[in-house]
Order: structure tokens, then sequence, then C-alpha cells
């Protein structure tokens, strides 16, 4: 799997169960610029690490890695 198809899948599971429809975001968007809140960051990341079977809450993580879809898919990317 590649980043571009994790970044893909991030945005749609965004869109479909956290923000709102008119919400306008890329791979770039910051987290924080669109309104997520640490509940939706950890209810997201606990949907991603069951699809890709893998941490994401381990020690590893920084908060860098959490920014944004490009962040996140490239440490989701790094961990599989």
């Amino acid at each position: 799997m590649t980043q571009q198809e994790i970044e893909k899948e991030i945005l749609d599971y965004l869109q479909e169960h956290l923000v709102t429809a008119n919400t306008a975001m890329d791979v770039d968007t910051l987290y924080s610029d669109i309104g997520l809140d640490s509940y939706s960051l950890i209810e997201m990341l606990l949907y991603l690490e069951a699809k890709y079977h893998c941490s994401l809450l381990d020690g590893a993580t920084q908060k860098t890695d959490l920014e944004s879809t490009t962040a996140l898919a490239g440490f989701i990317h790094s961990k599989i």
C-alpha cells in the first residue's frame, strides 16, 4: 500500500465521519485548522490501527505525526 492510498483513506474517513460536508481540506490541511478535537483524533487513530494492523499510539508517536493527513499517512506507511 502506498502513502497516497493511505492519505486517500484518511481523507475519506474524515469526510465521512468527522467533518462537515462543506469543509475544504486536502492532505496538507492541519487538523487543528478544521477543528478536529482530541476525541475525534483518537477515534480516527483507533479506526486506522484496526485497518492497518499497527500501533499508532505508542512511544514512537510524535505530535508532528498527528498534525495532517500527509504526516499521519507517512507515519502509518513507515509502520506497515
